[in-house]
């Protein structure tokens, strides 16, 4: 790639060229997390799935530095590596090849905030990064990718202690809610929050109703038309499998596995076997392992372990697993059935998503424990008529565990009262996001 098409594909993609981007709905959540980043030395990761808004954020912090720190747009340098102009030259040469037309050409002398965007697509860019880092040139470095492990694996050999890691999520379900227009009020406690909605708890179910089948991908919230997010959602999980699956561990039966993953989605908050899955998918349980392992690091799916609050080792690792998925959206556009219960018992997990979570299982089963910050054990019960058997899995487990707070969710039931399982409503739990 010579020099002029290199500068073409930078000035089409940088605020002192040619590029006007659309910054979409600002994610404070994720903006001020960076603020406190910036003046430090280390390199700022934006990880997290494809498609969830990672781009748009770094393009949100240019502009954000520009207005509020005054910076002049020269200083910033924005790359994607996706580009497809960039095809058959991703190199440490085009890296650096593009750094120095940036210095000779835009901003010689100054500091310069360097944003690359999914750049596991350099083959080793640790090795330049961390070369520019230790010689101390003038450069901040945020960097953003779609891969869990490569990005960790890369910066956990030659970055260590030199970088500071955001995980990116599709939007919850409160930026949901910003984002469509939907009136909503948070409270100092969830007696509060509860009292101060009641006067918009149809317009706030109704959107969860949609919302649990859409999910929160930003380009999926901008259509209204259900066949059309449907499609949008199949083509992710299509990019997420060939490009952050196949391509990367150079998968030869791309059919099997895109199968897999499909079977994987419609079986959402369900507990699994890995034999059990090799004799369904007649593939071996070495196969199956690594396949679910690939899922996790494309941040398609995530699995919890089983508590056995039984015995006296309180994790059992010979039990079956429980598959997640990241964005509800994935699961609903692959599936021909809808599962509500399943559909909102997998967003009380994304509420949780930054915690270890487990599932309990006793004679009764839990849908959702965790440890850290006090036991606690959560079932979802969205229903007009709550299942006798969600009371009695958290009967159980408080029985089993007398230090315990359980919570049962439901779809309108609020009670507080009771000292061991409180019941909470879902639109409750998800505007509160969880109980942090």
């Amino acid at each position: 790639m010579n020099k002029i098409q290199l500068k073409e594909i930078l000035y089409s993609w940088n605020l002192w060229g040619d590029f006007t981007p659309d910054l979409g709905m600002l994610r404070e959540q994720y903006l001020s997390k960076i603020d406190l980043a910036l003046d430090s030395k280390e390199i700022i990761v934006l990880k997290g799935i494809r498609r969830a808004g990672k781009s748009t954020l770094l393009l949100q912090y240019i502009n954000r530095l520009h207005q509020n720190n005054n910076i002049s747009l020269n200083q910033f340098l924005y790359v994607n590596f996706e580009d497809f102009r960039f095809a058959g030259e991703l190199s440490l040469e085009l890296l650096e090849k593009i750094y120095q037309t940036y210095r000779e050409e835009i901003n010689p002398h100054q500091k310069a905030y360097l944003f690359l965007d999914e750049i596991q697509n350099i083959p080793s860019y640790e090795k330049w990064i961390r070369t520019y880092y230790d010689r101390g040139e003038k450069v901040k470095f945020i960097i953003s990718g779609s891969s869990a492990v490569l990005l960790s694996r890369e910066l956990a050999t030659l970055l260590t202690g030199r970088n500071i890691s955001f995980t990116i999520f599709p939007f919850t379900f409160t930026e949901h809610l910003d984002f469509i227009g939907i009136d909503y009020k948070r409270g100092d406690n969830l007696e509060a929050l509860y009292l101060k909605n009641k006067g918009n708890v149809a317009a706030i179910k109704n959107a969860l109703q949609k919302y649990a089948f859409s999910g929160g991908f930003p380009e999926v919230n901008k259509r209204d038309d259900i066949n059309s997010q449907r499609l949008l959602l199949q083509q992710y999980v299509e990019d997420i499998i060939y490009k952050d699956v196949i391509l990367r561990h150079n998968i030869r039966n791309s059919r099997q596995i895109l199968e897999f993953a499909h079977y994987c989605l419609h079986h959402v908050c369900t507990l699994f076997s890995f034999s059990k899955l090799a004799k369904i998918m007649k593939m071996s349980p070495n196969t199956i392992i690594d396949f679910i392992s690939y899922f996790k690091e494309a941040y398609l799916l995530s699995i919890s372990s089983c508590y056995s609050y039984g015995s006296k080792s309180s994790l059992d690792m010979n039990r079956p697993k429980k598959l997640y998925a990241v964005d509800n959206g994935l699961p609903a556009a692959v599936s021909s059935s809808e599962n509500f219960g399943r559909m909102m018992e997998n967003l009380v997990f994304q509420s949780l998503k930054v915690h270890e979570i487990f599932y309990g299982k006793g004679k009764h089963e839990v849908d959702l424990v965790l440890k850290e910050g006090g036991l606690k054990a959560i079932n979802v019960s969205y229903e007009e008529k709550i299942k006798e058997r969600e009371i009695r899995g958290l009967e159980e487990f408080a029985h089993n565990n007398k230090n315990a707070q359980c919570y049962l969710i439901t779809e309108d039931e609020f009670d507080m009262s009771d000292s061991r399982i409180k019941c909470i409503p879902l639109w409750v739990w998800l505007i509160n996001q969880g109980l942090y």
